[in-house]
């Protein structure tokens, strides 16, 4: 042990076993936070997931574009997986799957509902429909990425694992639906141009 002499001037051994203990406990409580936050967001996106499978189809029918409609099929089936996928990140952690209402996915269905209602079947509406997806994809990203994180942080790896792989996929979509708008936009522009 250091004597008296050699530690620092002010040191206080028994200041700093009680900074140590304090520390020690308030990231403890910060842990526990995060876990509940993991928690809930981990309920939140997976309703958000169970609300998009059944409004995808919806959406398949209003459009009107080949490839948007094909985007929204493998859409649709991608969404099963990635269900699947939340359900194993549940069990990862040790609970049942739960769900918890999600504001936002609300809103972006709600802009769903209105956009069919204010449009024709055909250009406009399937803009539209790529729009609000591209709304959809971005912020499930988000909601992955920081469930993703949470998760390192919690050192649970196996759901890391499961949250990695439906970012990936999550990213591919929002490209698919930007290649698609462009195409649509294009072919839009080829017709008024040869009127």
């Amino acid at each position: 042990m250091r004597s008296e002499s050699k530690l620092p001037y002010g040191y206080d051994p028994k200041i700093h076993e009680e900074y140590n203990s304090s520390y020690s406990q308030s990231n403890s409580g910060i842990t526990q936070g995060i876990r509940r936050l993991f928690k809930d967001e981990l309920k939140s996106i997976y309703w958000s997931e169970s609300v998009l499978f059944k409004i995808v189809p919806k959406m398949y029918k209003e459009a009107t574009s080949n490839k948007l409609k094909d985007a929204l099929t493998y859409r649709y089936s991608e969404t099963t997986e990635q269900l699947k996928r939340l359900e194993e990140v549940f069990a990862a952690i040790g609970l049942l799957p739960e769900t918890k209402k999600c504001d936002i996915i609300t809103g972006l269905i709600n802009e769903v509902k209105k956009l069919i209602h204010d449009t024709k079947k055909g250009i406009v509406r399937d803009a539209g429909i790529i729009s609000i997806g591209h709304k959809i994809e971005f912020f499930e990203i988000s909601g992955y990425n920081i469930l993703n994180s949470f998760a390192i942080l919690l050192k649970e790896e196996k759901a890391s694992y499961f949250l990695r792989k439906t970012i990936e996929e999550k990213k591919a979509a929002a490209r698919i639906l930007s290649k698609i708008a462009k195409s649509l936009i294009n072919a839009e522009s080829a017709k008024l141009e040869a009127n």
